[in-house]
């Protein structure tokens, strides 16, 4: 009993000393493991800090600009380079050399400058996103350092010695003509262009130069401009649009009405607006969208009047160019100074009038003053079928898209006696499709291309879309196999 008392005294102490090794060897390594976070979270952030700090520290640049002095109104670089300067940047130093000298000489050489002036910029051209961003913007990075190359007219050309870009304005105007178009209005052109204008000038169009000018270019209508002088230094893709371009000379053709006409010495363009309403069709289109058509061919409109159906002026013009449906717009005047070509597909030109005659559905007829296009809607759709497209859905907005008047709508199942009957009494073989009914056929002539690919008017005059039309909106079913097709 005594040896096993002394005994689990033993290995009580044991086990105490045991406990306390490890109480002392986990403070220990919290101690150690403590300190060493503390120590690595002080190290990251500091590391953050410098980071940021370094991120925050203006780019260290050089720049330095290559000109020809003699060129007293060439383009200037300035502008740009306080552009720069804005930006988080320090600027350590700007360098101006003369295309003559030899360092300017070396620097063209080297970078293979063209035009001038131009400038370089050296340094840390890296150092931050905004900063790699911009370059591309003003120029190009070669050997480490950002060029700038494309200086705006007027620039020297650095093979030739010659001064690029400048150009003379010519403003050919008819100063008796007070309701022309003001020529002035066609510097915007210029201006997109970049155009450098050295010198700008206005003739009469009746005076010795307004002539000379007139005969040598072949005017046809003023006020107009006249460009001479160094095209070849502008992209002139675009003038070649709206004039002709002989050699260092370009004439504006597409001259904007009202303008004299040089041949007969008249006055062209001026037109007048007449619009035929019905108050009484709310469900009709809003007249007030007619007077846009005038605006789309940039017309000279003279006068603008709107006349409702049974007024004695509308009686008249219905009665005069057979007008059949309404709300209309008749324009009348110097149609001959336009380029009617769109308008003659949706109306009729009688002399000087043009009526618009292809009338969106619904719409008023003017014989009877009865509403046209009152439709009869059946969506045919199949229940089962999971997969199909969303009948309501998709044949929905198609309704709405083409403004059809849907006096009833209604959406059926292919299992029920209405369906069945429709199926059978059009030969339907795919669903979903739509069954239409009603004044439909002014809707077609509106849009022939579209109504004749992708349905078929029947011989009761109801239209369904056909398997042409129904593949083109999603899956559908093919009734005659049941399958499914996508």
């Amino acid at each position: 009993m005594f040896m096993n008392k002394k005994k689990e005294k033993k290995i009580s102490l044991d086990l105490n000393y045991v406990i306390a090794i490890i109480l002392f060897s986990t403070l220990a390594l919290n101690l150690f493991t403590g300190s060493f976070s503390l120590f690595s979270a002080n190290e990251l952030a500091g590391k953050i800090v410098e980071k940021t700090e370094e991120e925050k520290r203006p780019a260290n640049l050089q720049i330095t600009v290559i000109k020809d002095s003699d060129c007293l109104d060439c383009f200037s670089v300035d502008s740009i380079i306080e552009k720069i300067k804005s930006d988080n940047v320090n600027i350590e130093e700007v360098n101006t050399f003369e295309k003559s000298d030899e360092k300017g000489k070396e620097l063209i050489e080297k970078y293979s400058i063209e035009k001038l002036p131009v400038f370089v910029v050296t340094g840390e051209i890296d150092k931050n996103v905004s900063l790699r961003e911009a370059w591309g913007k003003i120029g190009e990075i070669i050997d480490g350092a950002v060029v700038f190359k494309s200086p705006a007219t007027p620039y020297v050309e650095v093979s030739s010695g010659e001064v690029r870009g400048r150009i003379k304005l010519i403003i050919v105007n008819d100063e008796s003509c007070q309701d022309c178009y003001d020529a002035n209005k066609y510097k915007i052109l210029l201006q997109q262009m970049k155009m450098s204008i050295e010198e700008e000038v206005t003739v009469e169009y009746k005076s010795p130069e307004g002539k000379r000018i007139i005969r040598e270019n072949g005017i046809k209508s003023i006020p107009t401009i006249v460009i001479e002088g160094d095209l070849e230094a502008y992209d002139v893709k675009y003038l070649n649009q709206v004039g002709e371009i002989k050699g260092n000379v370009f004439v504006f053709e597409k001259v904007q009405t009202p303008y004299v006409e040089i041949k007969t010495n008249r006055v062209r363009g001026k037109v007048n607006i007449a619009i035929i309403k019905n108050d009484n069709c709310s469900e009709c289109i809003d007249y007030k969208l007619y007077s846009g058509i005038a605006g789309d061919l940039r017309m000279s409109v003279d006068e603008n009047d709107v006349y409702d159906f049974d007024s004695t002026e509308a009686k008249n013009l219905i009665r005069r160019y057979g007008i059949k449906a309404l709300p209309t717009i008749i324009i009348t005047g110097d149609l001959l100074a336009y380029d009617m070509t769109n308008l003659k597909k949706v109306g009729n030109i009688y002399s000087n009038a043009y009526v618009l005659t292809m009338v969106n559905p619904p719409y008023m007829s003017a014989i009877t003053n009865k509403l046209v296009g009152n439709l009869d809607i059946t969506i045919l759709k199949d229940e089962s079928c999971a997969e199909c497209f969303d009948a309501a859905k998709i044949y929905g907005e198609i309704i709405e898209k083409f403004g059809f008047l849907a006096k009833s709508k209604e959406v059926v199942d292919v299992s029920s006696d209405r369906g069945k009957e429709l199926i059978k009494k059009y030969k339907i073989s795919v669903v979903p499709t739509m069954v239409i009914k009603g004044e439909f056929k002014p809707y077609v002539e509106i849009n022939p291309t579209i109504w004749n690919q992708v349905g078929k008017m029947n011989w009761d005059g109801a239209y369904v879309i056909s398997e042409a039309g129904v593949k083109q909106l999603g899956a559908y079913k093919n009734l005659t196999s049941g399958e499914v097709v996508r």
